[in-house]
């Protein structure tokens, strides 16, 4: 599981949460960081938990750019599959 950050447009951005595993990521969840000032929390409880994210499946969410947005910014993803459960990446997101 990762993510990625893209602009769509001279001002419109997306968060991109992905599946790169070789299996189906059950139970996928989106932990924002308390400083995180790009993703809203509504708009993410909005989509997460998913139940199921198959390999190479992704769900996007609307990211808010500003001038006073920091450059850097955290995000973990939680996931259970065949492997384990409670598997975690934590994401470096940089705008």
């Amino acid at each position: 599981m990762s993510a990625r950050l893209n602009k769509v447009d001279k001002s419109s951005w997306k968060l991109r949460v992905f599946n790169t595993g070789p299996a189906p990521a059950l139970n996928v969840r989106l932990v924002l960081d308390e400083q995180n000032s790009i993703i809203q929390e509504n708009s993410a409880s909005r989509k997460f938990p998913m139940s199921k994210l198959e390999k190479g499946q992704s769900v996007e969410l609307a990211a808010f750019v500003h001038m006073q947005s920091n450059p850097k910014e955290w995000l973990r993803i939680r996931w259970d599959d065949p492997s384990g459960k409670d598997r975690e990446n934590r994401i470096e997101i940089t705008i």
